[in-house]
C-alpha cells in the first residue's frame, strides 16, 4: 500500500525542473529563537472558482477543531499550472495567489495559531510529489502533519494528545518488538470496521495490533494513504522521500 501510494505521487520520470523546488514564497510571522515542534503541511492545487471556498474552509476548520502543540508553523504549499494551460487559467491563477497571500495574511494574525504561516507557490508543475519535496525544505519541526487543501476536519484533532501518546508507547518499544514503533499516524477518513464478514458494518476493515495509550488507541495497519496524517521528520527523510527520487 506504501509502494502504491508513492508510485501514484511521482511522475513517469522527473525531469530537471519538476526536481527544481524553487518556489515564489511567502513567509508571515517570524520563527524566533525556538524551533517549531510541529510543522502542517498543507498541499494545494488550483481547480478554478472552487479553490478559494477551499482555502477559506482550511482556515475555518483549523480554528475550529484542530489543537496544535506550541509552537507550531504553518506551511501551504501549491503545484504550478503545467505549460500546457491556457492564458485566461495562468491570468486567473494569478490573480488568486496574490488573493491567497492577502487572506493566509489576515488570518495569520486575526487567528495568532501559529508561529508563522508560509505560503509557497512552485515555479515549475511536478504534481503533489514534487509539492512535497517543496514543503520538505522549508520545513524544520520533527513532527509532521500533512492534509491535503481539500480536507477538512470533522472532529476536534488533538495533536498534543496524539504525540503524547506516541511517546508513551514509543518507550515501552523494546529490541524485539520493533514493529510496533509508531512513526506515522494516519486519520480515518471514513467509516472503520475492525471486524470481518458482514456483521461488521460498513467501512473499511482493519486488521491489526492494538496499542492502547494513556487515552488513545492506534490500529496497527500496513497500508499508508495521501490523506491527513502525522509522521516524524525522521521518517519521510528515510522512507518516503528516497521513494520519491
Amino acid at each position: 500500500a506504501l509502494y502504491g501510494w508513492l508510485m501514484s505521487m511521482q511522475s513517469a520520470v522527473w525531469t530537471p525542473q519538476q526536481l527544481n523546488t524553487s518556489a515564489e514564497a511567502t513567509f508571515i510571522g517570524t520563527l524566533g529563537v525556538q524551533v517549531s515542534e510541529l510543522d502542517v503541511l498543507i498541499f494545494g492545487q488550483y481547480v478554478g472558482a472552487k479553490s478559494r471556498y477551499y482555502f477559506q474552509d482550511l482556515f475555518e476548520t483549523m480554528e475550529a477543531r484542530l489543537v496544535t502543540p506550541k509552537p507550531t508553523r504553518l506551511l501551504i504549499g501549491f503545484d504550478s499550472l503545467p505549460a500546457s494551460a491556457k492564458a485566461s487559467s495562468t491570468r486567473l491563477f494569478g490573480k488568486y495567489k496574490r488573493w491567497v497571500v492577502q487572506y493566509a495574511r489576515e488570518q495569520h494574525y486575526r487567528m495568532r495559531a501559529f508561529q508563522q504561516t508560509a505560503v509557497l507557490f512552485r515555479n515549475h508543475w511536478a504534481h503533489q510529489a514534487g509539492v512535497t519535496l517543496m514543503l520538505l525544505q522549508h520545513a524544520h519541526a520533527e513532527y509532521l502533519l500533512l492534509t491535503e487543501l481539500d480536507n477538512v476536519f470533522l472532529k476536534v484533532l488533538d495533536i498534543p494528545a496524539v504525540l503524547s501518546d506516541v511517546d508513551y508507547l514509543n518507550t515501552m518499544v523494546t529490541p524485539t518488538t520493533r514493529e510496533d514503533l509508531i512513526r506515522v499516524v494516519k486519520f480515518n477518513v471514513q467509516p472503520i470496521a475492525l471486524e470481518q464478514g458482514p456483521v461488521a458494518g460498513p467501512g473499511l476493515c482493519l486488521f491489526g495490533k492494538e496499542l492502547r495509550g494513556r487515552t488513545l488507541t492506534f490500529t496497527r495497519t500496513p497500508s499508508f494513504q495521501g490523506t491527513t496524517h502525522l509522521a516524524t521528520r525522521e521518517y519521510y527523510d528515510n522512507v518516503v522521500v528516497p521513494q520519491l527520487l
